[in-house]
């Protein structure tokens, strides 16, 4: 496992991390036990979001909407597609809006009556098929300690984690890959995708070995935003893991970064050494970026266009407005 063992090298080169080796023996099989299908999903949403500030000042990311459905519920749909049916979202103070969004509203019921249901019957077809929970991380201390607090919740199971700074082509059935891959060979399971150079120092690239007949691929090796001539390859992480469970004590004892965060990969490193295996899931469909200004709005955008009730005014204004002319309001 030198590949992966480099990625400690790599961190501590590249961050100024403290990296520091536990000396943690997994109890389990360092397999990382395959044969059980994941059926809980962790959402880390503990971040700022400062690139979309003031927006996110008082409203949770998370919440906010590509057209007139929030983020969240966009996420919560990719894992209900997948077949779980118990999502964690992990909160921070300040989020208490993610449980009033998923809560009955009184007020609004008794003023809509009837077509309470109706306007809101996206977020109930939801709720009804996907329970979801939540969890105060403490502070945004790193997606390490998010999926850290989690610990309780998954028991001895493994489980994805899908990380909301970017929406997926939910026809692609990723998650649902990801989650087949984990129950046939253990360990962890990571989603990559092919990114241009200008986008190699912004991201966490991997180095893979052979893919195997199914286009499954072997991490060897993890590398935190790398400049250009230093990335291992043009594969990206975006965001989709399926984790065994026996990476929770390994973060419990993961010592934090210089920013205070506790990051995902030394435990994945921790696993390495004991054995545990890291596969790779290509993904080519569609990446609709949700963490930027630019991003949100060609999201909804695109978004939009694929909506009956929307596509037709919206190009039409749109033509009119690219041709410089004074488009009409859209009603």
């Amino acid at each position: 496992m030198r590949g992966l063992l480099s990625v400690a090298e790599h961190f501590g080169a590249n961050l100024g991390y403290s990296f520091r080796v536990n000396e943690y023996t997994l109890q389990q099989s360092s397999e990382g036990r395959p044969g059980r299908v994941a059926t809980k999903a962790i959402l880390p949403s503990g971040g700022l979001a400062t690139r979309l500030l003031p927006a996110t000042k008082s409203v949770p990311k998370e919440l906010l909407p590509i057209v007139d459905t929030p983020i969240l519920e966009h996420l919560l749909e990719e894992v209900g597609d997948a077949g779980i049916s118990d999502a964690l979202v992990i909160t921070v103070r300040g989020k208490e809006a993610i449980n009033d969004h998923f809560d009955t509203d009184p007020v609004l019921l008794s003023h809509l009556g009837p077509r309470y249901e109706q306007l809101l019957s996206g977020t109930l077809r939801l709720i009804d098929r996907v329970t979801v929970h939540s969890v105060r991380q403490g502070g945004a201390t790193g997606m390490g300690l998010a999926v850290y607090r989690a610990r309780q919740h998954i028991g001895d199971e493994p489980f994805a984690v899908v990380t909301g700074d970017e929406l997926l082509d939910r026809e692609a059935g990723l998650l649902t890959r990801m989650i087949d891959v984990q129950a046939a060979h253990g360990g962890i399971v990571l989603a990559v995708s092919s990114v241009p150079d200008e986008l190699v120092p912004l991201s966490d690239m991997v180095a893979v070995g052979e893919s195997s007949s199914d286009e499954l691929l072997t991490v060897t090796d993890v590398v935190k935003r790398p400049c250009l001539e230093d990335a291992p390859s043009r594969l990206a992480l975006i965001g989709r893991y399926v984790l065994p469970p026996e990476i929770l004590p390994v973060l419990g004892r993961t010592s934090p970064d210089h920013g205070g965060e506790v990051q995902l990969p030394d435990a994945m490193v921790e696993l390495a050494r004991a054995g545990v295996p890291i596969h790779a899931v290509p993904y080519s469909g569609a990446r609709y970026d949700v963490a930027t200004r630019l991003g949100l709005l060609t999201t909804a955008i695109q978004f939009a266009g694929r909506r009956d009730d929307l596509r037709d005014d919206l190009l039409a204004w749109l033509t009119s407005y690219v041709a410089g002319q004074e488009p009409s309001t859209v009603d």
